[in-house]
Parts: structure tokens; sequence; C-alpha cells
């Protein structure tokens, strides 16, 4: 592999359960080895001034720096799309460590616009000593694991004439990584524009990925590109002195062991990953000058590189690595060049180190090699081989082995490669089918005595697919189920989401009544999401009324937001006043002021359900937002909220009731203010509006009694926006 090329790591549909460190396979004890060459968890607040905020000519990102004595800094590439084009166009950045200054950057390069269209540039402060006292952010080369917290850091913009100069630093939770186009993908509280270029940052203050794309406010899918990526980019950076000093030491082998040790030791004023990267590359370029100091590679140098995640640096300097260290290296760039479905390189990297890593004691590091084999064989035509394999490999673990249940599960998905199972068009006699199936099956057996888990609920998909070219709907549609109900055990939104999706369209293939439940259950989980408009598009065609339907619906010069809830039922006690129906006013304006803080800026444009903006898989909209619990013994009660602009006119405010998974009929004001419902046994009280501050909310609390039966509670909320806006506003 040339030292320019571009990779990044390899996540399988089927995958072995995540490590956090790999043994060693051959080390002596006693040496270098046992030394922790990185610091732990850091403070992120130490790293704010790393984080820059960017102005392109009016356009505003985010941009931070890798690299404080040179003033380097990474962004997205979109960001300084007006400066690429113009270079007349100034770029001025200003961050939380250098109060009231204003700094210029130059553009020093950035990715080609290419197939993958990596979207990434290498920006430079043009009088670097005004950066040299701030702490820079590391690179991390290893993607994040899927479902690690890290935290994400950006600058959102406002719509309107203010603008927002504030640092926003929220969780996000990784959904994959990477996804099929390479990117990570996380769930986060997201704000409109500003966020892009933006690092993506783990506890030891590494950036690990870059922020491409956020979409929408509240818990939102952003998109990150890996910092390998930029690969290219970083082969730009200078050598540092620091670096230069020792490189010059262990030429002429003048450093002590010990000393060396000390700076390899991730931490302030030792060198970063990247310095340690740049001299890789150095070494590399100069083999032969280091003939004399292999001792040096082997331990202390490449073993720090190897703490550090650096698995590209020690795959380039694989003669001077050990047999051990050069092995589970390989394995994670094999598994990138996979990803980037370059298949006999994969092979050619894998194939060499394959009977070390056999010998691994970790048998998750024995799965994941003998996956980069096997997929890499099935798509350069050696498809039963790859099985075999795999399938061997299976047959000599216990039942019940995650690790058997992986090897069946990647073994299912090469019999359907092989056969072009999800390739084949209309005519396809189909002749693999029951031999494909037969093999998901064997894999869900392994899969479903480890209980729930996200590899389940994928097989689940992927067989659901098979099913769908087999043109049976039914089946297709009960193992969609079945994912369906995996995300929703282990809390998954986002797959419980796409998954509502393909129900509601598979659906509709054989049983219209059904595409229609579906449809609905999919809005009242997320409203706003990439599929909502299709959806409720349809629904509307088959008779259903807004009121059914959460989401955004135009009505003349007005706009009407429905936000939905199911209630389930209490235990049969009426209680006129329960306690869970008691300060709903206080407790309105208190969700009114968590909107502001959770959501950011663009609330005060946003229009849709609370749900929209507080997803989420467990209880009401209201309840994930204030981190509560509504249920009370003698009723159930739930706050339901729609959110509108906060300059918009409101002109009416209803409420609805229905039996669970039947249309909603309203619900009347009686003489005591209160809105009881047809459906017996329930009630609304009044809905209580709050225009305060950036965010506008109208919530309604409806009790339902009955012993026996869940209900649907549907509140509508009409309003005339001001001139200027618009529906997307707030969402895209």
């Amino acid at each position: 592999m040339s030292l320019g090329r571009k990779v990044f790591f390899f996540s399988l549909l089927v995958a072995v359960p995540a490590v956090g460190s790999i043994p060693l396979l051959l080390f002596p004890a006693g040496d270098c080895r046992t030394v922790n060459f990185e610091m732990g968890p850091e403070d992120i607040e130490h790293f704010y001034g790393a984080v820059f905020r960017i102005d392109d000519g009016g356009d505003i990102g985010t941009a931070f720096l890798i690299d404080s004595t040179d003033g380097y800094l990474l962004t997205a590439k979109h960001c300084v799309k007006k400066t690429i084009a113009d270079k007349s166009i100034a770029i001025i950045a200003t961050t939380p460590a250098l109060q009231g200054v204003k700094l210029s950057l130059q553009i020093i390069d950035s990715t080609p616009d290419d197939d993958r269209d990596l979207d990434l540039a290498l920006l430079k402060v043009t009088e670097p000593n005004k950066t040299s006292s701030i702490t820079a952010l590391d690179i991390g080369l290893r993607p994040p694991k899927r479902g690690s917290t890290l935290t994400a850091m950006g600058y959102p913009t406002k719509y309107g004439d203010e603008v927002n100069t504030n640092l926003r630093t929220p969780p996000a939770t990784i959904i994959s990584s990477p996804s099929e186009d390479g990117l990570i993908e996380v769930s986060q509280e997201g704000a409109i524009g500003g966020s892009s270029g933006g690092p993506l940052v783990d506890s030891a203050g590494r950036a690990v990925g870059i922020c491409r794309k956020e979409v929408g406010i509240g818990n939102v899918r952003a998109r990150y590109a890996p910092i390998s990526d930029a690969e290219s980019l970083l082969n730009k950076l200078p050598h540092h002195r620091l670096v230069d000093t020792l490189d010059a030491q262990v030429i002429k082998h003048t450093v002590l062991p010990q000393d060396l040790i000390l700076a390899l030791k991730r931490g302030p004023g030792k060198a970063s990953n990247v310095d340690l990267y740049s001299w890789a590359r150095k070494v590399i370029q100069k083999r032969a000058d280091y003939k004399q100091s292999a001792d040096y590679f082997t331990c202390p140098i490449i073993r720090a590189m190897m703490h550090r995640e650096l698995d590209d640096a020690v795959y380039w300097l694989g003669p001077f690595a050990s047999q051990d260290d050069i092995a589970t290296a390989s394995l994670t760039v094999a598994e990138r060049e996979l990803s980037l479905r370059r298949y006999e390189e994969a092979l050619a990297i894998v194939s060499p180190i394959a009977a070390d890593l056999a010998k691994s004691p970790d048998l998750s590091v024995q799965i994941r090699s003998l996956v980069a084999q096997a997929r890499s064989m099935a798509w350069l035509g050696k498809g039963e081989e790859a099985i075999s394999l795999l399938e061997s490999k299976a047959a000599s673990l216990p039942p019940g082995s995650q690790f058997k249940a992986a090897a069946l599960g990647e073994a299912a998905q090469i019999n359907a490669i092989r056969s072009v199972a999800y390739q084949n068009g209309a005519d396809d006699p189909m002749h693999w089918f029951d031999d494909v199936m037969d093999s998901y099956l064997k894999a869900e057996q392994e899969l479903r005595k480890l209980g729930p888990s996200d590899k389940l609920a994928e097989l689940y998909g992927q067989e659901a697919s098979l099913f769908q070219k087999h043109r049976d709907w039914p089946e297709s549609l009960d193992k969609l189920k079945l994912a369906r109900e995996t995300y929703r055990e282990i809390g998954d939104f986002w797959g419980e989401s796409v998954t509502l999706s393909r129900m509601a369209e598979t659906a509709d293939r054989f049983d219209a009544s059904q595409a229609v439940l579906y449809g609905k259950q999919y809005l009242a989980i997320d409203a706003r999401g990439p599929d909502a408009e299709t959806i409720t598009t349809s629904l509307l065609k088959t008779g259903a009324k807004p009121q059914d339907l959460p989401g955004l619906h135009p009505s003349g010069d007005d706009w009407v937001v429905t936000t939905t809830e199911e209630v389930s039922h209490g235990d049969y006690v009426y209680v006129p006043n329960p306690p869970c129906a008691q300060n709903v006013s206080e407790l309105v304006h208190g969700l009114n002021e968590r909107l502001q803080q959770f959501a950011g800026p663009a609330i005060s444009q946003f229009a849709g359900p609370l749900a929209a903006v507080a997803k989420g898989d467990s209880g009401s909209a209201a309840d994930r937002l204030l981190h509560a619990k509504g249920k009370e013994p003698s009723a159930q009660c739930k706050l339901i909220c729609a959110v509108y602009p906060k300059d918009a006119k409101v002109k009416d405010v209803e409420v609805w009731a229905g039996e669970q998974d039947q249309p909603v009929r309203k619900c009347s004001l009686d003489s005591n203010g209160e809105f009881p419902c047809e459906v017996g046994w329930s009630k609304w009280l009044r809905p209580v509006l709050v225009q305060q501050g950036q965010s506008a909310v109208a919530c309604g609390m409806f009790m339902n009694w009955s012993h026996n039966r869940n209900r649907t509670a549907s509140m509508t909320v009409t309003f005339r926006p001001s001139p200027g806006w618009h529906a997307d506003l707030g969402s895209e």
C-alpha cells in the first residue's frame, strides 16, 4: 500500500464484539511493552480553545486546531467553498482561547472532488505565533466503537439577525462506524448549520471524525468523516523540532531507552499523534538511515504507536515492527481496504499474517481475520472457499458462542453475495433461495441464543430483504417485525425508525390497513424524519385525517402541527385531579426553557411535534426532554406537546382521542374547563401555550383511566406564520 493511500475502518454486517485492546501474541515479559503510552480521560474543556468558528464570506462553519506550533487546522471543504472559488475572500476565525481576536486563515490544500468527495480541507493561521499557547486536539485514526459516547464540538448558527458565537459541545452516540459510505454516523443534539467541519472528540481529547453534515434540531443524525480520510492532508504537515530531535538521536543511537519512552508518552510537551504520524512518514522515506536503530523501533517507538492506535504508521514501518504488532496493524489496514472495496489489496495484506492472527488468544481477533479474508475472497469469485473457511471455524466453536454466531452470520452474508441474491432482477429463478436462507437461519439461531442485539436485528433485516426478492411479502413483514422488536428491546431508536418505514412499504404490497398502521407508528416517533413526507402523502390519499398523522400539514395560509402519543391504561381508579395532572403550567414553562437549551437557537423557527425534537425509544417526548416519569398509580397521564415558530400567531388548539390504532375523535370543552373524550374514561386538561425566549410550545395533559384499553391522544395546533417563514426553517 502506498503512503498516500486513503483508508478507513470496515464495519461488518454481522460483526464480532468490540475489543478494548488486542492481546499481544509473542512479546517478552518485563520490557517496555508494559508501559502505558496513552494518557487517560481528559477534561474536554481543555480543548475548547482548539475549536475555531470560521467565517468564509458570510458562511459560518467550524475548524479545529491539530498543530498549535504552526497553526494548522482541519475543516470540511464546503465550509470554505467561497474562498476556494475566489481567493480574494478572506477566512476569518475566532476561538474561545483568544477573546476578541480575529485570526486570518489560508487554505493549504483540500481533497479532490472525486467519486468519494471526501469534502475536507487543511487550513493554516497566517500568524501561527498567536496559536502557540492553545492546546491543540490530537488525531485518532481508529474509528470509535458503535454505541460509545463522544463529544461533538461546533458553532451552530442562528436564524434572523443574531449570530451565534458560542461553542456547543453536545454528547454524540455512535450509530455506525463507519456506515456503508465510510462515514461515522452519530446521534447527537443538533442545530442548523455551522457545525460542519467540527470535530468528534473522544475522552482522551483525540479528534476521530470531522462533521460533514448535521440536519435538524434536538436529537439528530449527524455524519462525520473519519480522520483517516484526511490522510492526504496530514501528509502536508511539517516535521516538528521535537520529532526532529528524537529522530536525530535515534539515527545516532544516542538516546537512552527510558528517555525515549518518556518522550513517546502522550501528554503536554510530548510527541502528539500528529507528530508520530509525520515521523513515520519520514522514516519510511529514508529506511536506510535507521538500520542501526532497529532495537529502538520494535519497542518503544512502534509499541507507542500501537498503544496510541496509529495502525497506519505501524503498517508503514513493517520491516521494523515485531511479528505481533505488524499482524495487528495489518489487520486493521486490511479491513479499511476492504471497506473501500479494494478486495485484492485487502487480501494481499491479510493473507501473509493470517497464520499469526489465527494463534491469537482473543477469538474476536481470529474472527476479524477470517472475515477479512473471506469477504475479500467472496468478492474475488472465491465464495465457496470463503464460506468453507468461516463454517469450518464455526464448527469448532461451542453452541451459543458469540464468535460462532459472528462466523455463521458472515457466512450467510457471503452466501447471498456469492449467489448474487441482492442483485438479480425480477426474472431471477431464485435457485439460490433455499440454500441462502438456510445459512441465515443457522446464524439467526446462534444469535438468538445470545439475546437481543443490533446484529440480530440487522440479520432479521437482511432476511426480510431476501423474502422481498422472493415476493413473499408477509414473510418479509414478519422478519421486519422481529427486527423492530429487537431494536426496541436494545433501545435503538434509529434502527426502529428505519425498520418501521420498511414495514409500511412492505405491508402496502398486500395489506393497506397494516401499511396505514405502520405509517402512523413511524410518524409518531419520527414525524420530521427522512420518509415522513412520503408516508404522510400516502396516508392522506387513503383518507387519513391530519389529526391522525403526527407532523406538519398545510392548511391554506395556515399550518397545522399534529402531535400524538399512545397512552396506556391506568388501574380503573378515578381521581379528578391526580398528582400527575397538577402544576401543568409550571411544567410547561420548565419544558420550554429546557427545549431552548437542548435544541439550540434554530428552535425559534421549528414547527412540529415535540417528539421530532426529543427523539427516543421510551417514555413520552416531554419525559425524555425533562428526564422525568409521568406515570401515576391512579391514572396514566401524559403531557403532549407541539412546537411552533416563536413569532407565529396561534389560531386554534384542538384535542382529540381514540382507541389505540383507531382514528381519533374530537374532545370538547365542558363547563369545568376540561375536555372529556367520547371514548370514555379519558379527558384533556386545558392546553397551556408558552411563547417565551427563543421557543414556543403548546402542551396539554391527557389522562386515561381505562383499566384495559390503551388510547391514542392527539393535539392539533393551527398557526399563521410570520412573513418569510417556510416549513423547512428549523429542520434542515
